[in-house]
């Protein structure tokens, strides 16, 4: 975050011939211990990740997840330490930090134009996802979304160059264990199946989209269980569903952070019009019966600039919208 030729502990540390990594550097360090599993995507990496972190206390599998946000289910927490033969973490793709990372198994939630300040156009986005899923390890997997056009465009390119790399689709339209069916979105709870689960899932939280970040972050557990040879058999299926009905979200991923008599405040870092349609439509379906209003400020002026249409319509779920200076 700090200009290493302007910030005066760098530069001092820099004179002293102190080490200096960024975020993304130690991060990409750290994932060489381990056999490392990245969550990316443009939309739903930290929930994903935090749902990894639940699991993989729930099952006891030696691994380490990082998430970029507090969960309530860990006390608070963005991390949950359970050993170091796996490392979980999301990795981003703004100025391609998630390159910095050596990944044995990757996600990718989604695909679509973000960061313009940065990437001009959906086409250098893509590249992007393409060029870090060409880099996984040999025998790597790929967890992608098959109902989102960009990461299914990055499962397709990579599979064509990297025939060593098992393709794992997930969502509505999947063919295999991570398929979803019979989502039913009701007041204060969503329902839906998997086919590797042989009960239906139970979620408190609110959005078709964790849905799918659900089945994203089974995807991984799978596979730490296939690394670790334990059987996903029906206990450890059961756990999963116990496990996922306990679920309470991360901090500011429509996080409640109040009640004033009647009304609930709700705090979301949504920042993309993807973002804002997905968690509105959720909340209009988790309180059927509530008044929404959205307090919105907009981050950044060239993601406002290049989005303004698609942010013109995000907020239809809404009853009303206060919008306040643009974050520059």
């Amino acid at each position: 975050a700090y200009d290493k030729r302007t910030n005066p502990q760098l530069v001092a540390a820099n004179e002293y011939g102190i080490k200096i990594s960024s975020y993304p550097e130690a991060l990409g360090d750290l994932s060489k211990t381990a056999t490392s599993i990245a969550i990316s995507g443009v939309h739903g990496k930290t929930t994903t990740a935090s749902i990894c972190a639940l699991l993989v206390k729930a099952l006891n599998l030696p691994g380490t997840v990082l998430t970029a946000t507090g969960m309530p289910n860990l006390g608070g927490k963005s991390t949950a330490i359970c050993g170091d033969s796996y490392f979980v973490a999301e990795t981003c793709e703004y100025r391609q930090h998630f390159n910095n990372f050596d990944s044995s198994h990757l996600v990718v939630t989604s695909v679509e134009l973000e960061h313009v300040d940065v990437f001009p156009t959906y086409e250098a986005v893509l590249k992007a996802f393409c060029n870090f899923g060409i880099g996984l390890r040999a025998s790597g997997s790929l967890i992608f979304c098959a109902d989102d056009k960009g990461a299914a465009a990055v499962a397709a390119h990579v599979n064509a160059i990297r025939p060593d790399v098992r393709i794992c689709p997930y969502g509505e339209s999947a063919i295999g264990p991570l398929r979803i069916s019979n989502i039913d979105l009701m007041s204060g709870k969503t329902e839906f199946q998997l086919n590797c689960l042989s009960d239906s899932v139970l979620l408190r939280v609110p959005g078709r989209h964790n849905v799918y970040n659900v089945a994203a972050a089974i995807g991984v557990i799978d596979i730490l269980l296939k690394e670790e040879g334990r059987v996903f058999d029906v206990a450890i299926q059961k756990e999963i569903v116990r496990t996922l009905e306990q679920y309470r979200g991360g901090k500011r991923r429509t996080e409640i952070v109040g009640q004033v008599g009647n009304i609930t405040v709700i705090d979301d870092y949504g920042h993309h019009p993807t973002e804002l349609v997905t968690t509105l439509s959720g909340l209009r379906s988790f309180y059927p019966k509530r008044r929404i209003v959205v307090s919105f400020m907009s981050h950044t002026l060239s993601r406002t600039t290049a989005l303004l249409p698609d942010f013109a319509v995000a907020f239809e779920s809404a009853d009303e919208v206060i919008l306040h200076p643009i974050y520059a």
